[in-house]
């Protein structure tokens, strides 16, 4: 079985050596006529096979990202057990004063970390506690702008792409 690659390699082939000959029959022109028709019936059904191939595709990715936002949720939720027992078992720990429990499997600690700072109004701070940022972006807009009214903006040009849409 022909690659599309092949398909369409072997249609351009009839149409260069259409265009290369100097003079042809009509008999001749008939041939290639038909074996054209032919040849790009081939081409168009590949086409077809494989955008039927890319749809089967997209239909397997969505079902591997179904089950993969599936999966995580699975992984938030058990995560949030963890953290919900976490906060259960330290909780109890601290309300009898239990710092340590140790077993052959695991240890169980009640660990006091170092202070943090909590800023909890930032807008009563003194200045001197300030510092200030200045950021720079550039204004996407006023370019579009700029360049659709034909003024050159160095660094920035339009650009066009294509997509291929199966429907």
């Amino acid at each position: 079985m022909k690659t599309l690659y092949e398909y369409t390699n072997e249609f351009c082939k009839i149409i260069d050596l259409i265009n290369d000959c100097d003079e042809i029959t009509p008999e001749q022109l008939d041939a290639l006529g038909d074996t054209l028709k032919e040849s790009k019936e081939q081409t168009k059904q590949k086409m077809i096979n494989v955008a039927a191939y890319i749809k089967e595709l997209e239909y397997h990715s969505e079902n591997i990202e179904k089950a993969v936002n599936e999966m995580q949720q699975r992984q938030k939720s058990t995560l949030k057990k963890v953290e919900s027992l976490r906060n259960y078992l330290k909780y109890n720990m601290e309300l009898v004063d239990i710092k340590e429990v140790k077993t052959p499997e695991f240890d169980i600690k009640v660990r006091y970390n170092r202070y943090a700072l909590e800023i909890s109004n930032p807008d009563i701070v003194p200045e001197d506690y300030m510092r200030k940022k200045l950021t720079v972006s550039i204004d996407r807009q006023q370019i579009i702008k700029d360049l659709k009214n034909d003024v050159l903006v160095p660094g920035a040009s339009f650009s066009t792409t294509s997509s291929l849409q199966i429907k």
